[in-house]
């Protein structure tokens, strides 16, 4: 099946227009297993906006949900007028479909359609302007002497082999007695297209005793890196991650990029990512239900996954 008219217009546009990496083709193509599409808004025959959705369905049923390895879908903008009389127009052209929830770019402004978005989560962002030595001396006192130690007792070095990684991330979750959400196969396939277009980095912390202790995986587009997944041994929680993320961020504003922590809505975590400053940004959700049994369904899903 080729692509819609308006995947292609799409694909074309943003050759000379920026979205976030999630926001690629390229990108999509592998976390949606080619199941995304897309609606456009245009104003003076000039794209203004467009809406990135993946479509599927089971039975009867037709849902719009978030990918895995995909943080954040549906409506970007390319014009900064007019964003509401756009992105309404964006949800009208939209399929029909029982239910839809989806995680907006945390950059967004406040959108108001016919239905609302609700702001339910939060990253924290650290804007590539920010003053470096500023920053540091914002840290805590303890938050400084924990990445000091860090530094004089761990090896921190990139790595290019993704089977580590996941082997590393895999035995951290089974510890905890936790499964890894994500496809392994998805996330291998994900990273060679990452890795040819030089848009991912793998760093680990091993310690004096050669064991790895701490492993990070992030992505970068041309304006933003993200800190997209993670895997630390409980011994070195404070350490590994706190080394890794204050490394990262410095080589993100050096190579011109903010930093994005997506952040977790786990309170240990979230409570972990706020040590760094960044500013806490809520980002807009959408979960909307037309059938009472498909409320049932996601409700049973949640209780089983525990969120």
């Amino acid at each position: 099946m080729g692509l819609s008219k308006a995947k292609q217009t799409y694909k074309a546009f943003i050759k000379d227009h920026f979205v976030p990496i999630f926001f690629q083709d390229y990108f999509l193509n592998v976390v949606c297993q080619g199941q995304w599409d897309v609606v456009l808004s245009k104003e003076n025959n000039k794209v203004a906006g467009a809406y990135i959705y993946m479509l599927k369905q089971k039975l009867f049923l037709k849902y719009i949900v978030q990918p895995q390895l995909c943080p954040y879908t549906g409506p970007i903008f390319f014009e900064k007028s007019n964003v509401n009389k756009v992105y309404t127009d964006l949800l009208v052209q939209l399929p029909s479909h029982h239910l839809l929830i989806q995680d907006y770019l945390p950059t967004l402004p406040h959108l108001k359609g016919f239905t609302n978005t609700a702001f339910t989560k939060h990253t924290y962002l650290l804007d590539k302007t920010t003053d470096l030595d500023k920053l540091w001396q914002e840290q805590s006192s303890t938050h400084r002497r924990i990445i000091r130690k860090a530094e004089r007792e761990l090896l921190y070095e990139e790595v290019q082999d993704i089977n580590s990684f996941l082997d590393f991330v895999s035995t951290t979750f089974a510890k905890r007695n936790k499964s890894v959400p994500n496809d392994p196969e998805i996330f291998r396939n994900l990273d060679q297209v990452l890795f040819s277009k030089g848009q991912r980095k793998i760093v680990k912390c091993t310690n004096s005793n050669n064991e790895v202790v701490a492993m990070c995986y992030f992505m970068k587009d041309k304006n933003w890196t993200y800190n997209f997944a993670n895997g630390v041994v409980d011994d070195y929680r404070h350490y590994g991650m706190n080394l890794i993320l204050w490394n990262e961020i410095k080589a993100s504003f050096f190579e011109g990029r903010s930093f994005d922590f997506e952040g977790s809505m786990i309170p240990g975590v979230d409570e972990f990512f706020k040590r760094f400053k960044g500013k806490r940004v809520p980002y807009q959700t959408r979960n909307i239900s037309k059938n009472k049994l498909v409320d049932v369904l996601v409700k049973i899903k949640r209780t089983k996954q525990g969120t």
